[in-house]
């Protein structure tokens, strides 16, 4: 997909399982596997989703999404994918996280070695 074409799709980046934790402040990390990793965008504004799946620390994030300001991905994967999309869209201004159906500000979108880690406003 190209920048020139419609950017309000909806693009799966990686279908399958990945894992992930999630903390903040006042909150201690919590495991957590996830799926259906997609990107939409339009105009200037990318959203970034992800499917929680069952098991490890699922109910304790559930009940504290609200608090938690930093998930961080460890999938090289699903990392160069992501790179690979911001490259088609250089016109991407702005990110959005939407997990569970709350959608937030991502602040900053660090590269790590491993994966990438997402620091939300």
């Amino acid at each position: 997909m190209k920048s020139s074409e419609n950017t309000d799709k909806k693009r799966i980046l990686r279908a399958s399982k990945f894992f992930g934790f999630c903390y903040a402040d006042e909150v201690a990390e919590k495991e957590f596997f996830a799926k259906n990793f997609s990107v939409s965008c339009k105009d200037t504004v990318a959203e970034f989703s992800f499917d929680l799946m069952r098991g490890l620390d699922i109910e304790l994030i559930k009940s504290n999404l609200k608090d938690i300001t930093f998930f961080e991905i460890e999938d090289v994967y699903l990392k160069n994918k992501i790179i690979s999309f911001l490259t088609d869209f250089p016109q991407i201004k702005k990110l959005n996280l939407k997990v569970e159906g709350k959608l937030q500000v991502i602040k900053h979108l660090k590269l790590t070695h491993k994966g990438f880690v997402i620091k939300l406003v």
